[in-house]
């Protein structure tokens, strides 16, 4: 189940798909019972019945539903959600998002060089690159697809092996990188 403003966005999703919209908290009971969704995202703010309510009930009767609860009218500086999906979109949200992307990947990568042998910059082999990009994969599985609510290792995904395996290579390409990354450095002069 997914709230109307968030609908095309989830929908845009490979893992997700929205199976319903409740105008109000009575629809979302029925269409809970008629749908049976995996997940169903809950506005805390509906009418008739509000969202508390209803997910009081859609919890008791079907005990199988994940509910992700959100308010629309958050105020500005809320730094946790219920779902980062739902959330309300912020300026700049995207280039931030991105700068703590690639500056995880910059730590990660001078970890690797305090990790490695001594010698290893100046002559670079693929297999440790390698190694520690697989076992950066670790942090996708187990604590951002959990915190976005896709479960341990994309467990609660409709397609846990499909999320599993994208996870697994994106890692192995950031290893083939800092490998390449490597090979480019070791041919620079150097500064001794």
């Amino acid at each position: 189940m997914g709230h109307v403003g968030q609908a095309g966005f989830l929908n845009k999703a490979a893992y997700i798909r929205v199976v319903g919209h409740a105008a109000d908290g009575r629809e979302a009971i029925e269409l809970a019972a008629k749908l049976e969704p995996d997940v169903f995202l809950m506005d805390i703010d509906m009418p008739a019945v509000n969202g508390s309510e209803v997910t009081r009930v859609i919890h008791r009767n079907h005990r199988h539903i994940r509910i992700l609860g959100l308010s629309m009218d958050a105020d500005e500086g809320t730094f946790f959600h219920s779902s980062i999906a739902a959330a309300t979109p912020r300026r700049f949200e995207c280039a931030v998002g991105w700068f703590a992307h690639y500056t995880i990947g910059i730590v990660l990568a001078i970890v690797l060089l305090a990790l490695a042998p001594g010698d290893w910059l100046a002559r670079p082999t693929v297999l440790p690159a390698l190694l520690y990009g697989i076992g950066t994969v670790s942090f996708p599985l187990f604590v951002l697809q959990p915190s976005l609510g896709l479960g341990i290792a994309s467990s609660k995904t409709p397609k846990p092996s499909q999320a599993r395996l994208k996870s697994f290579v994106t890692h192995v390409v950031f290893g083939v990188g800092l490998y390449l990354c490597a090979v480019a450095l070791s041919h620079l002069p150097s500064a001794a």
